[in-house]
């Protein structure tokens, strides 16, 4: 399947805000980063994580949010700048 180009030419900042275990493995509750303007959620969560390689421990399990609407690994986003990418680590219940 072939993915959206990170295009590297023309690039946007988004904070991405981090919660629960990501916040742990990270140790701050947010970052800037430059991101491609158009994505895949995949190449989305690649890009998290050749930032912050310490979330690789939860890579599996992992939900990311672009201004607060959960993203699937398939879908295309499109970014302009100031998005907010919320990581989401594994919810456990009781």
């Amino acid at each position: 399947m072939d993915h959206v180009n990170n295009d590297t030419t023309e690039q946007v900042k988004v904070t991405v805000l981090f919660f629960a275990k990501s916040r742990e493995l990270v140790e701050q509750r947010s970052a800037q980063i430059l991101l491609g303007k158009r994505l895949t959620g995949r190449d989305l969560i690649a890009n998290i994580l050749n930032n912050f390689p310490s979330l690789a421990v939860i890579e599996e399990n992992l939900l990311i949010a672009v201004n607060q609407s959960y993203i699937e690994k398939d879908s295309e986003i499109n970014f302009e700048g100031g998005e907010e990418v919320a990581v989401i680590p594994p919810i456990s219940g009781g």
